[in-house]
């Protein structure tokens, strides 16, 4: 899904604080539509299994796989925020028809997200599985692993592949970008506290707590997506 080919604005059209912009990404009608979805949707495909799918032949194998694809259509929305706040972009968009995808390209991209992820934060994991601690030295490789995080996860869903994801590569787009990457590090580390604060902490209905957190990953998006369109220059990627 690479749709980079419109050039964005010139930075002196862009005039909002970007903070403002960010968190106000998703209050466009595709946005609220796609939050109204996450929020409510889990819930209906849990209802449907319990009362409905569980008493059908094969019921629960169809509601596995419609959860999966119900999930990753949701990650590749996400993903298409990204691309979108890479040009600029100020409000969430409808996904164009041409770039909409198929179960196939769901699963790629739960690949690509989970690939991301899973070198920034396997070698905490490792640790952990090896010595069963949470000591010293996890908390060590998981915030390094953390803080490489935004970085992979912007190279694998520009590139719309895993080929850069490679230690080298995103140590020097860190040091290309250092001063604004800090930036967009705090401020991934704040929406992730806002997230596990919703999910851990509040005492409100689950499927409201779907929503919030479909809304703030969506703001991620958009920070992630313009901090590409900021830096695109000094990163010098060639996409």
């Amino acid at each position: 899904m690479k749709i980079l080919e419109k050039d964005p604005p010139l930075a002196e059209d862009c005039r909002r604080p970007w903070i403002l912009v960010s968190f106000l990404y998703p209050l466009s009608s595709a946005g609220l539509m796609h939050i109204f979805i996450y929020t409510f949707g889990p819930t209906i495909l849990i209802l449907l299994e319990k009362y409905i799918l569980r008493y059908v032949i094969f019921g629960s194998l169809l509601f596995l796989a419609g959860f999966i694809l119900f999930i990753g259509y949701g990650i590749y929305y996400i993903t298409f925020c990204v691309f979108d706040s890479s040009k600029a972009g100020t409000s969430a968009q409808s996904i164009p028809k041409i770039y909409f995808p198929d179960k196939w390209e769901l699963v790629r991209q739960y690949f690509i997200i989970l690939s991301s992820a899973a070198i920034c934060f396997g070698p905490a994991g490792g640790y952990f599985a090896y010595f069963r601690q949470i000591d010293l030295w996890f908390w060590i490789l998981f915030g390094c692993g953390f803080f490489f995080f935004p970085m992979a996860l912007l190279s694998a869903i520009l590139f719309d592949a895993i080929n850069e994801l490679n230690p080298i590569f995103l140590t020097v787009s860190i040091q290309k970008s250092f001063l604004g990457y800090l930036g967009l590090f705090l401020f991934f580390c704040i929406v992730a506290g806002l997230i596990i604060s919703v999910v851990i902490y509040l005492n409100i209905p689950g499927f409201i707590i779907h929503g919030i957190t479909f809304y703030l990953l969506m703001v991620l998006a958009n920070r992630l997506g313009w901090f590409y369109w900021w830096y695109k220059g000094k990163l010098g990627w060639g996409i």
